[in-house]
């Protein structure tokens, strides 16, 4: 053995081994570094590893036959009685050393690196970021955003897996922000990236799972194929992304995660590209769809289109529900034929979600689809409705509650059933509940807008902070409007009108006439009210109101033949309001008995559940009480002022109580009833 290794130390094998495994190891690092830059598989390291380890008794064997010498290399000759030596200390150190480097390499590559992870040991939470679009075409854009969503719908459905909310993830949609501050701001350890190319009917997906402490990719692939492989792409990047974070499936996850909604892939695109587009036109949109409705045309025309290829999506069924209606809103009136009349869209919409009623009747996006078109249909006029009997407050609630019940992490359910909740004035505590859990699940929601407005009341500090904190998030927002309109609540009128101008909001042209100001503040307004449809109709009688001239504002109700529960309901409280203001009582109390009043007082009105009453604001039931006190009808009067303080009871925030606003509201029911 000894004389084994003088001879290997003659032949300056010692030498070459300790030269190969220090740069097989370097070799194997950069690879590590570089391979995942190329879209190449963390699998792939293993092939460079394979072939130097196969190289290792290649290069022994050449370093023991051969040797390198100024002439060139030759055969190694025999050793001869002089070369012979004695090996020393140092010599046995230095085949220590070599053969711990060996065994080193060998374990890093094939017993550490492929040793199976603990479960335990892993953090199983994800953000899926945009996916970035290669292409330039005009959906391009759309089509990956509208993949990375169907990919974080598919991830989200395992509950082995924390996945961040869309908004949040979307968020960072063509920010460089560092993968470290992404992972800490959105609470999760994962980042799930890519890009997406299309090119006729060719497409090519990169992505890469990358951990967010270290930075390190612990996936990546790329994915080449037509469209028509689009299902299978979703796939194997969801079934990837799975078994490398370990996730366990239970039940029924697995199929759900295969799940599309529908087999026909060009039906799937055109929603995901539709889905995308309305995203888009959704709550931070600063365009409106009286002055600009063609990308709502184009969504309506996507929707449709999917449904055509396959008549059982019922998710297509669904989002084409919610565009119709968007498309026949309130106050809007036609234009280039892309807005729908009331009548028209409210037809339509109800043959959609008839589909999407008989294809799945209690699936999520079903049941939200019935309550959005049933919110639309409370205060329609009969003739709209029939052969339905209109729906009242407390059925909507009752179809959002079974909606949410279905999914209750559902972002869109819960946004939309806050949203309503707060537009009615209905149970402040509990859509205060559904918009912290919003927030709560996804942290960069523009939910926060909706909060803040909703805390305002009694706690200004911190609607303040939320609504500047929007201002960071999302400066396109209407965080303005709500920061001035809270300005403006607080008595702090300068303040207020540096937020609001510019705004053209109904609420800012008594500002400058309040500070001394001239009257530029109508200017605006004039021009608003000049558009016609229900913002156009509030923006006049606001107008009439404020400078004095009851009369006109009574003969422009009068005249006014308003489309839409809300233009009604602004002619018929301006109507009611001029006739007190002018202390024609007898007209006024005649007035809210008729049908011409947009909430006629009947007396069933009073035996409804409190749920029903008032529909409209506190205001508009003390015009009625002022109107009832002063004709005599004091009993009605009182009872009116006691339903509504049930109303603030059943419906307000328990920190509202002791604030500001009951002591206010307490005076003006006591003016108005008291006088």
């Amino acid at each position: 053995m000894g004389s084994l290794f003088q001879e290997l130390k003659r032949r300056k094998v010692y030498n070459v081994i300790t030269i190969y495994v220090v740069s097989s190891w370097l070799l194997l690092q950069v690879a590590d570094t570089l391979f995942p830059a190329f879209g190449l598989p963390d699998s792939a390291i293993r092939i460079p590893a394979t072939i130097l380890l196969i190289g290792f008794p290649l290069v022994v064997i050449l370093a023991w036959v051969f040797e390198l010498t100024p002439q060139g290399i030759k055969k190694t000759s025999a050793a001869t009685a002089e070369d012979t030596v004695k090996m020393r200390k140092r010599d046995y150190f230095v085949n220590a050393i070599v053969l711990v480097l060996i065994t080193v390499v060998a374990v890093q590559q094939f017993v550490i690196f492929n040793r199976p992870i603990s479960d335990d040991s892993i953090d199983k939470s994800i953000a899926v970021l945009p996916f970035v679009s290669m292409s330039s075409g005009e959906e391009d854009g759309y089509f990956a955003d509208g993949l990375t969503e169907e990919l974080l719908n598919a991830l989200a459905q395992l509950s082995d897996l924390k996945v961040a909310a869309r908004t949040s993830s979307f968020y960072y949609k063509g920010r460089n922000e560092d993968i470290r501050e992404i992972g800490s701001a959105l609470g999760v350890a994962h980042v799930l990236e890519g890009s997406v190319r299309r090119s006729a009917d060719q497409i090519r997906v990169t992505a890469q799972l990358i951990d967010v402490e270290t930075g390190f990719h612990l996936w990546s692939a790329v994915f080449d194929g037509d469209l028509n492989d689009i299902f299978a792409i979703q796939d194997e990047i969801a079934n990837e992304v799975t078994q490398a974070l370990r996730v366990e499936l239970l039940g029924e996850e697995a199929e759900a995660i295969r799940s599309h909604g529908t087999d026909n892939a060009e039906a799937q695109q055109l929603y995901m590209i539709g889905i995308a587009q309305l995203r888009e036109l959704g709550l931070l949109t600063t365009d409106n769809m009286q002055q600009n409705p063609a990308p709502y045309g184009r969504v309506r025309g996507l929707f449709e289109r999917a449904v055509d290829l396959d008549r059982e999506y019922v998710e297509a069924w669904a989002a084409l529900v919610e565009i119709l209606l968007r498309l026949s809103g309130p106050g809007l009136v036609d234009s280039g034929n892309i807005l729908l009349t009331r009548q028209q869209g409210r037809e339509l919409a109800q043959a959609a979600l008839s589909q999407a009623e008989s294809l799945a009747p209690d699936s999520p996006s079903t049941l939200l689809a019935r309550a959005q078109f049933n919110k639309q249909l409370i205060g329609a006029s009969p003739e709209l409705t029939q052969p339905l009997s209109p729906p009242t407050v407390a059925s909507v609630l009752t179809d959002f509650e079974r909606a949410l019940a279905a999914d209750p992490d559902d972002l869109q359910i819960l946004n939309a059933f806050a949203q309503f909740q707060l537009v009615q004035n209905v149970n402040s505590g509990a859509s205060m509940a559904l918009l912290d859990r919003i927030i709560e699940l996804d942290p960069l929601s523009p939910a926060i807008l909706s909060r803040a407005s909703q805390i305002a009341h009694f706690d200004p500090d911190a609607a303040q902070r939320q609504y500047r904190l929007m201002a960071d998030l999302y400066p396109d927002s209407n965080w303005r409007q709500g920061l001035g309109q809270l300005e403006m609540d607080l008595g702090h009128l300068h303040h207020a009108y540096l937020y609001l101008q510019g705004n053209n909001l109904a609420s800012l042209e008594f500002i400058p006439l309040s500070l001394g100001f001239d009257r530029s503040g109508l200017t605006a307004q004039e021009e608003v009210s000049s558009r016609g449809g229900s913002l156009g109709i509030t923006s006049r009688f606001i107008l009439l109101m404020r400078a004095g001239d009851y009369e006109a504002a009574i003969a422009f109700a009068e005249s006014n033949d308003a489309e839409g529960a809300s233009a009604r309901n602004v002619a018929s409280s301006a109507k009611l309001e001029s006739l007190n203001r002018l202390r024609r009582f007898e007209e006024a109390a005649q007035f809210i008995r008729t049908d011409s009043y947009s909430t006629p007082l009947q007396e069933p009105v009073f035996e409804h559940d409190p749920i029903d009453f008032p529909r409209r604001a506190n205001s508009d039931a003390l015009e009625v009480a002022y109107a009832l006190q002063q004709t005599g009808d004091a009993e009605l009067a009182d009872n009116i002022r006691v339903r509504i303080w049930e109303n603030m009871a059943l419906f307000s925030a328990p920190e509202v109580a002791g604030s500001w606003v009951v002591p206010r509201l307490q005076h003006e029911l006591n003016f108005l009833l008291f006088a």
